[in-house]
């Protein structure tokens, strides 16, 4: 488009990026930071400008989409992905996110992936070539009676490791660890955090936040599916919160979008954490 340059972000954009981006999306200065603390590096951070102007940014955060067996492709997660109010529909984020697709291809990305801020956005990414996608099961209750349950923190690292372990022989996106000390800096400032939830002899992984008054968000709980709820309950009760709501993998509806890029694909995959 005439006038406008799509480029890499440098460190003097920050300031222009995090404006923007509280202004879109309403999050608090200091949560943007600490995000991007974690999240930005040289090169992961794309911006359109329009008469030296920020009018679009993202970050393209490298991820892995790993297969059951050895398969394990390049991708890219696109997060903070927003336009200026003044220039929504004028074809500035489309432009942005075409040239982020372009930029992920050159490297031997196989795919860019994202989770839609509301679900009237999943059309829009659709009319743009992406597909619904990463599937995971929504559970919510009450932890009337909670069980008996050894419960830990973890660190990211340690997080990463018994992720992998957990989710061994299914499709599933693996995260960089910056990705995973995001998570875990979200979670700590909203009253939760990383742990591992040992009821009886099965253990679960979880990443939880406080969320919306009194309910715990499970962003991920991982283990067997026959006493996740008693898992849940049993953090739900530690943490102090009335109800808790969760995701884990297994069927269910598609939370986020893709679009590949050449023609290695992987079907069915779990997303898991997005840092929403």
């Amino acid at each position: 488009m005439n006038g406008l340059t799509c480029r890499i972000a440098t460190d003097r954009d920050l300031p222009r990026m995090k404006a923007l981006w509280q202004l879109c999306f309403g999050d608090e200065a200091a949560e943007i930071d600490r995000l991007l603390s974690h999240l930005y590096a040289p090169g992961l951070g794309l911006v359109l400008e329009a008469e030296g102007q920020v009018r679009s940014m993202l970050l393209s955060l490298p991820l892995t989409l790993a297969g059951q067996g050895d398969e394990a492709l390049p991708a890219r997660y696109v997060y903070a992905f927003c336009t200026h109010p003044a220039v929504q529909g004028w074809g500035y984020g489309r432009a942005l996110l075409g040239w982020a697709e372009e930029q992920a291809a050159k490297t031997g990305c196989a795919a860019v992936a994202m989770v839609p801020g509301e679900e009237s956005l999943f059309a829009f990414y659709e009319g743009l070539g992406y597909a619904r996608a990463f599937p995971r099961q929504t559970r919510k209750g009450v932890p009337a009676a909670a069980p008996d349950a050894v419960i830990a923190p973890v660190t990211p690292e340690e997080y990463g490791v018994r992720r992998e372990a957990l989710l061994a022989g299914t499709a599933h996106c693996r995260y960089p660890l910056p990705f995973l000390e995001a998570q875990q800096a979200l979670s700590l400032a909203s009253g939760g955090g990383l742990y591992t939830v040992t009821v009886g002899n099965t253990l679960y992984l979880a990443a939880a936040e406080g969320w919306a008054g009194d309910t715990l968000l499970l962003r991920e709980l991982l283990g067997p599916t026959e006493a996740v709820s008693a898992a849940a309950s049993a953090l739900c009760a530690a943490l102090g919160r009335g109800r808790w709501l969760l995701h884990t993998s297994g069927q269910g509806e598609p939370c986020g979008v893709v679009k590949w890029l050449g023609e290695a694909r992987l079907e069915g995959c779990y997303l898991g954490l997005s840092l929403e």
